[in-house]
């Protein structure tokens, strides 16, 4: 019990993470210098592992992902309040997540592979993020402390999912956890380094 409360708390605090980011927003009015897509896939990626949490008859999986549904809609709704270019390619995505959930229900394809799929594109920002690190050498980009709690909050789900003998929540957070190792191998090693300046001829 103590472990879930944990848990929880630990995942609501990386959900909320992005706070100091609607601040940024707020004193700027745009927000549009943070790539989208993670604030997309976050609720997409909570509301498919509340499905699958119904269909384990797992509580706690479906009551922490139906409050991170929620955070995360929230600060969908902030960035798209502050975004000031065109929504085209924001309306595009997410018709076509709202598509892929609805065909995937309807080819009554397995959850687990539906969560793993969105779980992985849920990876998809640090990727970026990462791309962005190793081409200008510098990780100031980077949120240290955000960084720490995303390894540690994959470690303890990774934990709980083998625990409860659940192999598809500990494989997913498993890969999840050696992304976020790998991005805060590459924090240390770029930080404090002067940018590298690419000038586009």
């Amino acid at each position: 019990m103590w472990f879930e409360s944990f848990l929880f708390v630990l995942t609501l605090t990386v959900a909320c993470s992005p706070l100091d980011l609607v601040q940024s927003w707020s004193f700027e009015k745009t927000s549009h210098q943070n790539a989208f897509f993670p604030f997309l896939m976050a609720p997409f990626s909570s509301m498919l592992w509340i499905v699958y949490g119904q269909q384990m008859k797992n509580e706690f999986l479906i009551f922490t992902n139906t409050i991170t549904f929620f955070i995360g809609m929230d600060f969908f709704c902030m960035y798209i309040h502050f975004y000031k270019k065109s929504l085209k390619q924001i309306r595009i995505m997410m018709a076509l997540a709202i598509f892929i959930c609805f065909e995937c229900i309807y080819l009554r394809l397995p959850m687990q592979y539906i969560c793993v799929l969105a779980s992985l594109l849920n990876t998809f920002s640090p990727l970026v993020v990462a791309k962005h690190v190793i081409t200008t050498k510098n990780s100031s980009c980077m949120s240290k402390y955000l960084t720490l709690l995303n390894v540690s909050s994959t470690t303890f789900w990774t934990i709980y999912g083998f625990a409860i003998h659940d192999a598809w929540i500990g494989f997913v957070n498993m890969l999840n956890l050696i992304l976020a190792i790998a991005q805060l191998f590459l924090y240390f090693i770029f930080e404090n380094k002067k940018p590298v300046i690419i000038i586009q001829v």
